[in-house]
């Protein structure tokens, strides 16, 4: 588990590395500091994604309906469950993992597809990081449909060819694990 997933997140981590917060009313210097934790915690290091975690959540206490906090918070308690000993916490982190990535995509709405976030619109970055979550799972958990629909999705919106590199580079990866 620990390495499926940490390869299939390193795919939201490289599409990550730039992006800028969009306009919202979060602390910036907070969002960096758990940025930095989330790409530590794909790098494997131990305890970093419990860090990012708790970072993301305070970002979320004060900003509750922002979809792309609560998709960060959800990726970091999935990769929680991906670093636990015992297996009822692996699960309970990734269950509570998957519901925070599922709170994420239903919160979406029409205004999230404009607002940029570091080239990419809210709405896509949202969809990258649960698609990536999802497919880095183990199959017990009945999400890889679901992340190969938004991986796919992604990779076929209109505009997709003129997105940033970076972001076009982990969604083309994801389509590859997709298939495979």
């Amino acid at each position: 588990m620990k390495t499926r997933l940490r390869s299939t997140l390193f795919a939201v981590a490289l599409a990550s590395s730039f992006i800028v917060p969009p306009v919202f009313a979060y602390d910036t210097a907070a969002w960096q500091a758990a940025q930095a934790d989330f790409q530590r915690a794909n790098a494997g290091e131990s305890g970093a994604a419990a860090d990012a975690a708790e970072k993301f959540a305070k970002l979320v206490a004060a900003e509750p309906t922002n979809p792309l906090l609560l998709a960060y918070l959800g990726s970091s308690e999935s990769m929680q469950g991906r670093d636990a000993m015992f297996p009822w916490k692996k699960m309970k982190f990734v269950e509570t993992g998957l519901a925070d990535l599922d709170r994420a995509l239903a919160l979406l709405k029409p205004e999230h597809a404009q607002a940029p976030a570091g080239g990419v619109s809210v709405a896509n970055e949202v969809k990258l990081t649960a698609a990536s979550t999802f497919l880095g799972l183990p199959g017990f958990f009945n999400r890889a449909d679901a992340g190969t629909k938004l991986v796919n999705e992604l990779a076929s919106q209109p505009g997709f060819a003129t997105m940033p590199e970076r972001y076009r580079s982990a969604v083309l990866k994801l389509t590859a694990k997709a298939k495979s």
